[in-house]
């Protein structure tokens, strides 16, 4: 399905997809975010079914600092709110 608008109502349809994670800390998992993010990003935009995505040239430096501010961030509200844990079985297909 596609994502439609009418007047000030929005709708956008994700295919949902189990998440999992390897044992780790929930620093591990905030560098290995920071990790996935400068590298494969670009990978990824080279892979999606739209042309004009494909044709998108990201900065390698740029990427790498936001991939730096990313995790500072994450550290940063991680340490103000610390970690959340999710039950597995509160997370439906």
């Amino acid at each position: 399905m596609k994502p439609y608008c009418e007047q000030h109502k929005f709708a956008v349809y994700v295919r949902l997809a189990r998440l999992y994670f390897p044992e780790g800390t929930s620093e591990d998992h905030i560098d290995r975010a920071a990790f996935e993010l400068e590298t494969n990003a670009a990978a990824a935009i080279k892979m999606n079914r739209d042309p004009t995505v494909r044709g998108v040239c990201l900065d390698r430096a740029r990427l790498a600092k936001a991939a730096q501010d990313m995790r500072a961030a994450m550290l940063d509200w991680l340490a103000n709110h610390g970690p959340q844990s999710v039950s597995p079985t509160s997370i439906r297909d």
